[in-house]
């Protein structure tokens, strides 16, 4: 017995057990201190995110209440900024706005990660953020089809009033101000730039030239007919004759008008108003060259060229916006016509539709806009042509866009 009792192996094991628990709930404690501490910061991080969603916000679409798309965009931008967890239940986001300033208030229920500890480890965790609505200024750029098939197919009236809608909506949220300036671009297979342009002709204009140009193309390997923002400058622009008919070798016809001339920028919305109702559909169109004379008005590479020296401004300085609207069809004296882009005859055949190749250069052209930091709002007219759909959907910003 004597030597057991001055034996001191195994002298660790007791204190050991006894102190082993202690150790254990320390560890757990720490993590989930440091769970719970994630996940407000997981929070914090997707309310800010909303917050400046919603005050970034501006919503063209003329039948969407500004207010609910902007709690809309909030709660949809948290929920993609915020990381799902098993141990976060309750989850709430509450989205309210003040004139400018919008506010996001998020809750949740934190729980044990391990369980078994009751609600030791449950924590009510709340977070806020704010952002005021953006003093950043707008270009934005009204890009309209003006094609017969939109009278033909109907779509003109509901057309012209949702663009005069998203101008309403445009104006009661800039009420005016100087942070604003608006294009307004109408297109067929021509766009009208005006008189003043004479310098950006390859040679002198047609006696009845009336500011007309021919789509100019820059062919790459994957993009024959590809349209770009490069400046006349660099690569001038032939001129387009009075409104003709063209006649295809398969004997269809096409008619190439000349539409209304474009409104360089301006704060003037009304203007734009008055152009839009006295607009007249007519003509074939190519609606990759309507959108890329929507991104040259936007495009840092044409400043001074609208009349205004410093416009437009770097992509850094001002938030760019161009809001299209087509329809995909083609018409040609008020009669469809199986022209695809409407320029060459080797192009597919598309039975008066966007042709996959055409759907290729819009979609192409949206691309390289996008990365000049052009946001794309895109609106469907009724019984627009499913490719036209698809571009635009490829085209916009996102899913509200659309």
């Amino acid at each position: 017995m004597r030597p057991f009792l001055k034996s001191r192996e195994g002298g660790i094991a007791v204190p050991f057990v006894i102190i082993l628990p202690v150790l254990l709930l320390s560890a757990a404690a720490a993590f989930e201190f440091a769970n719970a501490h994630f996940t407000r910061a997981s929070m914090q991080n997707a309310a800010d995110a909303a917050a400046l969603a919603a005050a970034s916000h501006i919503d063209l679409d003329p039948n969407v209440d500004l207010d609910a798309a902007r709690r809309d965009r909030a709660e949809r931008i948290f929920a993609s900024n915020m990381p799902t967890s098993r141990t976060v239940s309750d989850l709430q986001m509450l989205y309210s706005n003040d004139a400018a300033r919008h506010q996001v208030v998020a809750t949740a229920r934190h729980g044990s990660f391990f369980g078994g500890f009751g609600d030791a480890f449950d924590w009510d965790i709340s977070v806020v953020a704010a952002a005021q609505s953006r003093a950043t200024p707008v270009e934005l750029a009204f890009v309209l089809d003006t094609t017969a098939s939109m009278q033909v197919t109907g779509s003109w009236p509901a057309a012209r009033d949702r663009f005069i809608r998203a101008i309403d909506q445009i104006d009661a949220i800039f009420q005016g101000g100087d942070g604003i300036r608006v294009s307004f671009v109408p297109f067929s297979d021509r766009v009208n730039v005006g008189l003043s342009s004479r310098n950006w002709l390859t040679g002198p204009a047609p006696s009845d030239w009336r500011g007309c140009l021919r789509p100019r193309e820059e062919p790459e390997a994957l993009f024959p007919h590809a349209v770009t923002d490069t400046p006349p400058n660099l690569l001038r622009f032939e001129p387009s004759a009075r409104d003709t008919e063209l006649r295809h070798r398969r004997g269809f016809g096409r008619r190439v008008t000349c539409p209304m001339q474009l409104t360089a920028p301006t704060s003037d919305l009304e203007s734009i108003r008055a152009s839009l109702r006295a607009l007249s559909p007519d003509g074939t169109g190519r609606f990759d060259v309507g959108l890329a004379w929507g991104w040259r008005v936007l495009s840092e590479r044409w400043r001074g060229r609208w009349g205004e020296p410093d416009y437009p401004q770097p992509s850094s300085e001002t938030r760019k916006i161009a809001l299209f609207i087509g329809d995909g069809y083609t018409a040609v004296n008020n009669r469809p016509t199986d022209l695809g882009l409407g320029e060459h005859d080797g192009e597919e055949r598309a039975l008066n539709r966007m042709s996959a190749t055409h759907q290729r250069h819009f979609v192409e052209v949206c691309r390289k806009m996008r990365e000049d930091g052009i946001e794309l709002f895109m609106l469907a007219p009724q019984d627009t042509y499913a490719k036209m759909e698809d571009a635009m959907i490829d085209c916009a910003v996102d899913g509200s866009w659309f």
